[in-house]
This record gives structure tokens, sequence and C-alpha cells, in this order.
């Protein structure tokens, strides 16, 4: 794939990743030591106006609500970021008195030591346009759907990560963004229970590799795997050699012979 600018689509599933980002940005403890971007930009558009999120710590039944802080202060609602605009930060009493500001109710305390900053539930409010609409008004792009390594500069706001997912053409998910050396072809599936690689060289083979999947995963995929092999009218190939169709669906039934 050439080198080209083009608009990117985030799954779902990368939203805790950046929304990790935003988090570590607005912490009290990385605005009052001035090693935050967002340090002093209270009142200022700092993202897209599509773009809100809040932390509620009083949100029923969610996995951060608590009726109160580390430090006793009731939880609350804030509004972090507003339409793009700046509107608070996430701060605990001490952290708050360091700013002149008051405290949001986000102290967490571990075992040991001074109360931090937590989250509640912290989250992106959910935009007008489902994944498939935002895609297919993209006539070139990348739908990111796993981010690899580190490089995220919290001081200057400088964001570089590397990606992998699907590339977009015609408002439409054609191929992954990744084509390996020697025209071998990698599609790369994964949940948090395992992965699962499919790669075809040329027009009829398929060779499949588990990664760390369970049971379950590799039968999930099994269909997928199959219907991939068949379209290019080839065998099924994996680390333990060829299967054909009957075969393969016997092995369907015991997924585990396939590690």
């Amino acid at each position: 794939m050439p080198t080209a600018k083009v608009p990117i689509v985030f799954d779902q599933l990368t939203s805790s990743s950046l929304l990790g980002e935003i988090f570590d940005a607005v912490n009290g403890d990385a605005i009052y030591r001035h090693a935050s971007f967002l340090t002093g930009k209270l009142g200022e558009r700092v993202f897209a106006e599509n773009i809100t999120v809040v932390d509620d710590g009083t949100k029923p039944g969610g996995f951060g609500t608590t009726p109160f802080d580390a430090e006793g202060v009731p939880s609350q609602r804030t509004t972090v970021i507003e339409k793009g605009v700046l509107a608070s930060y996430l701060l605990n009493c001490y952290t708050a008195r360091k700013l002149g500001l008051k405290t949001t109710g986000n102290a967490a305390r571990g075992l040991a030591g001074t109360p931090g900053i937590g989250a509640g539930n912290f989250f992106l409010q959910p935009g007008t346009k489902a994944a498939q609409q935002i895609i297919g008004e993209i006539k070139e792009g990348l739908y990111v759907t796993e981010f690899l390594g580190f490089g995220v500069n919290l001081v200057t706001g400088d964001f570089s990560r590397g990606a992998s997912g699907l590339w977009i053409h015609n408002g439409e998910l054609a191929f992954p963004d990744e084509v390996p050396p020697d025209g071998w072809k990698e599609l790369r599936l994964g949940t948090l229970q395992g992965m699962v690689t499919l790669r075809r060289a040329g027009d009829s083979v398929v060779f499949v590799t588990w990664g760390n999947a369970d049971a379950a995963l590799r039968q999930a995929w099994n269909a997928l795997v199959w219907a991939y092999a068949e379209a290019g009218g080839g065998t099924v190939q994996t680390p333990g050699g060829g299967l054909g169709p009957e075969e393969y669906r016997k092995a369907a039934e015991m997924p585990a012979a396939l590690s």
C-alpha cells in the first residue's frame, strides 16, 4: 500500500485505548505538574465539535459507579470535553487545591499511599451515525481495528502509533491493510480469547494459524475459514497438513485438533 493521506475510522473496540490517552491528559496530577498538553486550556477547543467525553460515577449499573470517591466526596457526573471544548479536568482534593479548582470526586486509593486520580465511568458520547454510514461516505480510507506499540507524548500531544485494520474502498471494507511480502495475503481476526490468522497465496490455498486461540474461538471461525477457501476453489491447510472439505468439516467438530 503506497503512502497516502486518507480519512481514518476507528473501530469501537479501539475506544478504550483512545479514551485512556484522553484520561491521562485531563488527569489533575498531570495538569498541575504541567505534564499534559491540555494544561491551561480550560474553555478552549481541543477536539472536533462532534467529540463529547463524560466521566459519570453515578451511572446506574456502571462498573465505575460508586456513591463516593476515596476521599469521601460524593461521586458526580463531569463533562470533560463538551462538543470539542475542554470543560473540566478530573481532580481529587489535593490537585483541586493546587489548581485553585473544586474536586470532581475522582480520588482513587490503592492499598497504601496517598489518593491518586481514578475514573468513574469514562466514556465518549455516541454520535448520530452508525459505523457503516461513516464508512459509506469515504472513497479511500482506513478502518482501524488495532493499535500497535506506544507513541503518545502526553506533554506535547503528539500521537504516533502503529495500527492495523481494513482498507476502505468506495464506501466498503475491501481488504486488510497489511499485505506481507512475497505475495501472501493475510487477514488477522482476534478477540480477547485469541487470534486467528488466514493467509492465501495465489488463488487456491489457504493456510490457517491459530495463535493462542482457544477451542471455542477456533470453532467459531471454522465456517469463515472454509468459506474463504471454497471461494477460491482450494483446500485448507493447517500446520498439521492439508484438509479437504469433508476432513475440514470433521475438524470443525474437534477444533482442538487444529492446534
